[in-house]
């Protein structure tokens, strides 16, 4: 599953530093998060893999993922951000929200 992020650059933000991603998931208690992988594309085409497949993070607590890529330093927050989510399990694993927080200056 992919989803597309319009983001509009905050004002005084020449170029970014760090994006920071939050993530709420909705899954059966037996499934195991740790199988999935989460990667952000910038809009000039850069990609950061934030979780890898089958390694797991500790960022993962609950259903909740919050991680933090210094990959588009020096990049334009302007323009469509893609998050793309995978499972290497067979379960179905269901997003409830994804946030997208940048720093720069």
């Amino acid at each position: 599953m992919s989803y597309e992020v319009d983001l509009l650059a905050p004002a005084g933000l020449s170029f970014v530093e760090d994006v920071s991603i939050s993530i709420d998931l909705t899954s059966d208690p037996n499934v195991d998060i740790s199988l999935m992988g989460v990667e952000i594309t910038s809009p000039s085409g850069t990609v950061s893999t934030i979780i890898q497949p089958a390694v797991g993070s500790n960022a993962m607590i609950n259903d909740y993922i919050r991680s933090i890529s210094n990959a588009f330093y020096g990049e334009e927050a302007e323009g469509v951000w893609t998050v793309t989510f995978w499972n290497k399990g067979l379960e179905n694993i269901s997003v409830s929200s994804t946030f997208l927080t940048m720093g720069g200056h």
